[in-house]
């Protein structure tokens, strides 16, 4: 006899950090010894409360159920010193999820350029004989000076000689002259051979202090980031393609041990060369992977709970931005942050070997037994009955057809082309990824411009992102696929139009405005993940999820440029923005409804999800690779793997 068990779990984590920021500064060289005098003295009071609730439920008959709330709350103070803290604001975070008979989660940080690649305060270094400065003071007296002599120093040597320095050349005056910073005599240029000065105030060491990509080699450093993405293009591409023709579980595998191993070659990399090698196998090592997983979490939900397992799928990666940010507050150095942040993908390294190949998978290849195999252990880990697929499916499995991997037909690309109506189902999907992508980058870029500290945000900018995929993921389950889906883009179009004639006197109306239009293309970008896994057939599901993936990266390409658009005219990036989402919103609602219908198999069954509202959650194809009817799969008093 089963009885009910109830588990409660709670965690409270405390944190408390106080900063001293000191401004105004000034200080005094002499040969052997530096002063400083601090006239304003201000500090930062950090309170971050995080309480977490874990619930665990166990009912009589197997099924578990799970509730996860976190809550976190983020006070800041700013004072001067000697007076009492101003409250200025609070955040309180909820997130809450439950998956019933299958939990799945996924957190996935592969890397971060945001804080590993920043570019400080710089100047040439030279031995300054007669003055006490070494590359690791934050430049306080090279700032100060610079400010006073029109971007460069004038430092004078022991010997007499007189030098000018700037970020990225140095002169020596060939008249003696001594400090006098209107100079206008012959001056001898020399080369940088001797390295170079870094404000160390906000980072100890990133890429670019790492291996001077400053002045004639900052090229190095802006190519750095269109390199990682086309890794991101080519990995989507592959992985997908991949895991539709040998499964989803080696993939998954390959390429969460490659995030790993690639990470952490990237953060031990010996010279620049060795790093992008690294960086582009982490690209797509970390591309491939998110497309996988979120092809072979679609194929083990159902209907009733493929929605928020699905969505709240980016409601991690949200979290995982926010862990980015916290990361790189903590951590300053850029290989130490680089490890931190590729460790983070050993628990599942390790244990995803232990996950089975996808039913639909091993189906459509015709491994009807494996296939068993498998339904069996979910109906052993549910403690329900399991069906048996040589009835469902009408199979004799002692025909050699079942028991031995069938021939079948491997796809590419071309195939979602097929014929006109998969071509244009393609087109209009491909046109919203890049849309959703572009948008969604584009704000995220935009409102770094907003100023203030930049981790706290990045923290928020993942934060932000958590309620508009709870909305989403309600609208879908009632409302449907297509129509939520119409209605962000629109409104995101609509978003981008006001923005435009808001008065630049209403700052706070436009920052409004503008988290409004992120949350729906944030949430129309979100939605056409699964989407794209609902449209399409099994044998070509990962590719059409790889292909879209593909397309959105050609707009995280872009967004940096639409951002640069404005020095033509303001607001000529939301104009762009606003017409390609509203010519993709509109466009959407050609596409097929595909809520509450079962994953096609086929592409008839895909064709039929134009014409056809069918009510019963139908998951395995019959030997003639139709689905089979009046099958409901995946009910919670049923077998435990149909609806």
């Amino acid at each position: 006899m089963y009885t009910n068990i109830y588990i409660y779990i709670y965690i409270y984590i405390y944190i408390y950090i106080y900063v001293y920021i000191q401004n105004g500064e000034v200080w005094e060289l002499t040969s052997c010894h530096r002063y400083i005098t601090s006239i304003y003295t201000y500090r930062y009071v950090w309170h971050i409360h995080i309480h977490i609730y874990l619930y665990i439920h166990i009912d009589m008959y197997g099924n578990i159920s799970i509730i996860i709330s976190v809550f976190i709350h983020l006070y800041i103070y700013y004072a001067k010193c000697d007076e009492q803290p101003s409250y200025l604001f609070i955040v309180f975070f909820s997130p809450y999820a439950r998956i019933n008979n299958l939990l799945f989660f996924s957190l996935q940080i592969s890397d971060s350029p945001l804080f590993n690649m920043c570019l400080p305060e710089h100047l040439l270094w030279y031995p300054l004989l007669g003055f006490c400065v070494h590359d690791s003071v934050p430049l306080p007296y090279l700032q100060a000076s610079r400010q006073r002599h029109e971007d460069r120093i004038v430092v004078q040597l022991q010997n007499g000689e007189v030098w000018e320095l700037t970020s990225c050349h140095r002169f020596r005056r060939d008249e003696k002259s001594g400090l006098n910073s209107d100079y206008n005599g012959p001056k001898s240029s020399f080369p940088c051979v001797d390295g170079y000065v870094y404000d160390k105030s906000k980072w100890d060491s990133t890429v670019v202090t790492q291996w001077d990509l400053v002045c004639n080699r900052e090229w190095f450093a802006k190519v750095i980031q269109p390199v990682f993405m086309l890794g991101v293009l080519l990995g989507a591409m592959i992985f997908g393609y991949l895991s539709d023709r040998i499964g989803r579980r080696l993939v998954l595998w390959s390429t969460s041990a490659g995030i790993f191993f690639f990470g952490i070659a990237a953060a031990f990399s010996f010279d620049y060369y060795s790093f992008m090698i690294a960086r582009f196998l982490l690209a797509m090592s970390g591309s491939g992977y998110l497309v996988v997983v979120f092809v072979y979490v679609t194929e083990f939900i159902g209907m009733k709970a493929r929605t928020w397992a699905c969505i709240q799928m980016h409601s991690f990666f949200a979290i995982g931005t926010m862990v980015v940010a916290l990361t790189g507050y903590f951590v300053r150095t850029w290989w130490i942050y680089q490890i931190v942040l590729s460790t983070v993908t050993i628990p599942f390294v390790l244990c995803c070997w232990i996950l089975p190949e996808t039913p639909f998978w091993l189906l459509s290849e015709g491994r009807y037994e494996e296939a068993q195999k498998v339904v069996d252990t979910i109906a052993k880990w549910n403690r329900a009955s399991s069906c048996k697929l040589s009835e469902l499916l009408s199979l004799d499995l002692n025909d050699p057809v079942g028991n031995e991997p069938l021939e079948v037909k491997k796809h590419n690309l071309l195939d979602l082309f097929c014929d006109w109506n998969v071509g244009t189902r393609t087109l209009t999907v491909w046109l919203i990824w890049f849309t959703g992508c572009l948008g969604f980058y584009f704000f995220s870029l935009n409102s770094v411009n907003l100023g203030g500290n930049e981790y706290l945000n990045l923290f928020l900018m993942g934060a932000v992102e958590i309620p508009a995929y709870i909305f989403m993921c309600l609208g879908m389950d009632r409302i449907g696929r297509r129509s939520v889906l119409a209605f962000a883009l629109i409104s995101g179009a609509l978003f981008c139009g006001v923005v435009m004639v808001i008065p630049k006197d209403y700052f706070i109306w436009t920052v409004v405005v503008t988290m409004a239009g992120k949350f729906a293309i944030g949430a129309s970008f979100g939605l056409i993940y699964l989407y794209t896994a609902e449209l399409y057939p099994t044998r070509v599901r990962s590719l059409a999820v790889g292909s879209g993936s593909m397309v959105s990266r050609m707009g995280s390409i872009v967004a940096p440029f639409c951002v640069y658009l404005s020095s033509v005219w303001t607001f000529l990036p939301q104009l762009l923005v606003a017409i390609l989402a509203f010519i993709s919103g509109v466009l959407s609602l050609m596409l097929p409804e595909t809520m509450g219908k079962p994953l096609a198999t086929t592409w008839e069954e895909a064709a039929r999800q134009d014409t056809e509202n069918e009510s019963s959650g139908k998951l395995f194809p019959t030997t003639n690779n139709t689905a089979l009817k009046n099958v409901e799969v995946i009910d919670s008093g049923g077998s435990g793997l149909g609806e």
